[in-house]
């Protein structure tokens, strides 16, 4: 059987929730293949057993640990995904992985970490930050070999506003407060199935039993 692979990169707990929320909610489908590739910095997500096997149903788990950011990417890179789904779009590995892969036509789209998608900053120094911000996430791809000569804005104040983006997955759509100049699909975040459910409580060892 051929697949159409969606791929999803997380780096926090709430990441990965969301991941498997839209995996279980929207892609729960034989002939797609779900890839959530786990990347753990400092102490986030070091709590789960990346020993245990965590795949099951239309979705595997991958740990990218020890990888160093031009690893990630070339194994990324080589699965060419025919969608890319990300949460965190201020980081430049994201970014970078985003902007190569919607080249070769995959699908882009920016799931939700936090309350970025409803706030809005009026930054007196908006064009400065843009500036140092842009100069300092280009510098950590070219120290990692990852600069192929494409300079990325990074606008921390703005939300979904790259033009490679086509979707927003969003919890709440109608106080979506952001009007991205690249104008892609607002799309609500389904609620969480009981497969979702049943599957994270594992993951993170949750009990439903109170001390």
């Amino acid at each position: 059987m051929s697949f159409k692979n969606n791929i999803y990169v997380v780096l926090t707990e709430y990441q990965f929730l969301q991941a498997v929320n839209i995996a279980t909610g929207i892609y729960n489908d034989p002939e797609i293949l779900n890839i959530i590739y786990i990347i753990r910095r400092g102490t986030r997500l070091m709590t789960i057993d990346s020993n245990k096997n965590w795949d099951f149903s239309n979705i595997q788990i991958i740990f990218l640990d020890e990888k160093k950011p031009f690893e990630i990417a070339e194994i990324i890179l080589e699965k060419n995904p025919s969608h890319f789904l990300f949460f965190q779009g201020g980081y430049a590995l994201n970014v970078y992985l985003a902007y190569k892969l919607s080249r070769r036509g995959a699908e882009i789209s920016l799931g939700p970490d936090g309350y970025g998608p409803y706030a809005v900053f009026n930054k007196k120094f908006h064009l400065l930050s843009l500036i140092i911000d842009s100069f300092k996430q280009n510098k950590f791809l070219f120290k990692n070999n990852l600069f192929n000569g494409k300079f990325h804005l990074f606008d921390y104040y703005k939300y979904g506003n790259l033009k490679f983006i086509k979707n927003l997955w969003i919890t709440h759509p109608d106080q979506y407060k952001h009007r991205a100049n690249n104008k892609p699909n607002i799309l609500k975040l389904p609620d969480f199935s009981k497969n979702c459910v049943n599957f994270v409580q594992d993951f993170f060892n949750f009990s439903q039993d109170f001390p």
